[in-house]
């Protein structure tokens, strides 16, 4: 989930734990996955669990199991991953998983502190036009105007989904002791926490081999969004580009094309910035600005941010992990 360690943890990975393809740009995942202002206005049953809620979306067209299945990619962390970990574990069950449980009150401070108290004032008060969507606030928490909604509304929506979302992952990998065995807890703060992760996915190695890759590691260093590499994100968002592009109506050419320009001008914009880029939904008015810059068209554009940055999953050297 979002605002409990996936850009720390992806940083640690590709930084300290050897692996070189890690995925962390919930934008791109939604551009390759086709998750676009087409669906926006579609119902959601909410009798479904979030997994099968995003799974049904994302693969619409086959696009995600396509991806999962053939992507040359290493790490797999933020929005969506956290949330398809029951699909993700089927394609590879080999997989390891990782979740940082923070306590929930500091949780929903800091996920409202970076979604919501970072809107521009004109915007605090209420959304411009009359009405915008995020629709992974909608799959996650049940609003996709959360930010507008009053505080006690907003943060029971984030405080029940945090905890319903701890509580299914933690009952899906301890359902079996194959499962547990992939699965570890740790909190991201602890001093000894790099070299316990560390460990967790060097778990087939022998004793001495363990030490001597993690002995040197402690802590899991604090990275924000935007401390993330560009040489650390740039291979793994062109390898699921290339995947999801195999599948493209027009051809993998024009599609690697598009996705290159569309790769270059979020480095030059900023991936860091945080309210870049329009929402995926078609506003009020009928038309989409999710290709306005904030500068240009700051009365209706906002970034999709991330929803769930828990997310995090890993295909390492003999295994995969994944943070939630």
């Amino acid at each position: 989930m979002q605002k409990a360690g996936s850009s720390s943890f992806a940083s640690f990975a590709w930084r300290s734990l050897g692996y070189n393809r890690v995925f962390h740009s919930t934008r791109d995942a939604f551009d390759a996955l086709s998750f676009e202002d087409a669906q926006c206005s579609a119902p959601v049953n909410f009798s479904l669990p979030v997994d099968e809620r995003w799974a049904r979306e994302l693969d619409r067209n086959g696009a995600l199991t396509h991806a999962l299945r053939t992507a040359d990619i290493d790490v797999y962390a933020d929005t969506p991953w956290f949330a398809i970990y029951p699909e993700m574990d089927a394609i590879h069950p080999d997989a390891q998983y990782v979740i940082w449980p923070r306590e929930t009150a500091s949780w929903v401070h800091s996920f409202v502190s970076y979604f919501c108290d970072q809107l521009p004032p004109a915007m605090r008060s209420q959304p411009v036009p009359d009405h915008w969507g995020l629709r992974e606030f909608l799959l996650d928490y049940g609003y996709s105007d959360l930010c507008y909604q009053d505080n006690e509304t907003r943060d029971e929506a984030l405080r029940q989904g945090y905890e319903d979302h701890l509580q299914s992952v933690r009952a899906f990998f301890n359902e079996t002791p194959e499962r547990r065995a992939r699965f570890l807890e740790v909190n991201f703060t602890d001093a000894d926490a790099g070299r316990r992760l560390c460990e967790f996915v060097n778990e087939g190695e022998t004793i001495a081999s363990r030490q001597s890759a993690c002995a040197h590691l402690s802590r899991i260093p604090d990275t924000e969004r935007e401390g993330l590499d560009e040489a650390m994100m740039v291979p793994s968002i062109t390898a699921l580009y290339a995947a999801t592009c195999e599948l493209a109506p027009s051809g993998q050419a024009p599609c690697m094309a598009r996705a290159h320009a569309r790769i270059r001008k979020s480095f030059e914009d900023g991936y860091g910035t945080v309210l870049q880029q329009g929402s995926y939904c078609t506003f009020e008015d009928g038309n989409n600005y999710s290709d306005f810059s904030f500068v240009r068209k700051l009365e209706y554009t906002l970034r999709w941010l991330s929803p769930q940055a828990l997310g995090a999953a890993v295909r390492g050297r003999h295994s995969r992990m994944s943070v939630h």
